[in-house]
């Protein structure tokens, strides 16, 4: 058995992590990285139609706008909000049957990795926790890699909207 344990940091264990999911479900991948983009600029775009609103609002406070001029704004700003939540649960139930999907293709990885191996090493215990903890970490894997893809994606779609404007 070979007794070597490689060390990664986090950037190295991201730098795997990351082709392992796209490699598992190419299209959800792409689809949810749309899919953030899209949620987070809708935020961005949820400000600025407020502020739109309000600058309306002060309009018509001050007599230099009708309540009909509020009303488009308004309605902007109902229509975003509204956006924002059908996205937001699209977005969620998306990122639960992408992990599904993503889980079980890292578990046939490791089976059919493990059916490489000589059955006499099932018999050492820590080679068994080392595959007990490779299991879970399949499991886990496209949570991490969708967690990364919302900073990439969602956030920063929200922070170039905000920052264009």
């Amino acid at each position: 058995m070979n007794t070597d344990k490689k060390k990664f940091s986090f950037v190295k264990t991201i730098l795997r992590i990351v082709p392992l999911s796209y490699k598992a479900t190419p299209w959800h991948n792409i689809s949810s990285n749309l899919m953030g983009i899209v949620h987070g600029a809708s935020f961005a775009l949820s400000i600025i139609a407020t502020q739109q609103l309000f600058d309306v609002i002060i309009d018509a406070a001050e007599g230099r706008a009708e309540f009909w001029d509020c009303l488009l704004p308004l309605i902007i700003l109902a229509v975003i909000t509204f956006g924002q939540h059908i996205m937001n649960g699209v977005h969620n139930f998306h990122f639960g049957v992408m992990s599904t999907k993503s889980a079980g293709v890292m578990t046939t990885i490791l089976q059919k990795k493990l059916q490489r191996i000589d059955p006499s090493q099932f018999e050492d215990t820590e080679f068994l926790d080392d595959i007990n903890k490779a299991r879970e970490g399949s499991q886990v894997i496209s949570y991490m890699s969708m967690t990364l893809s919302i900073f990439v994606f969602f956030y920063g779609a929200y922070f170039a909207v905000i920052c264009a404007y």
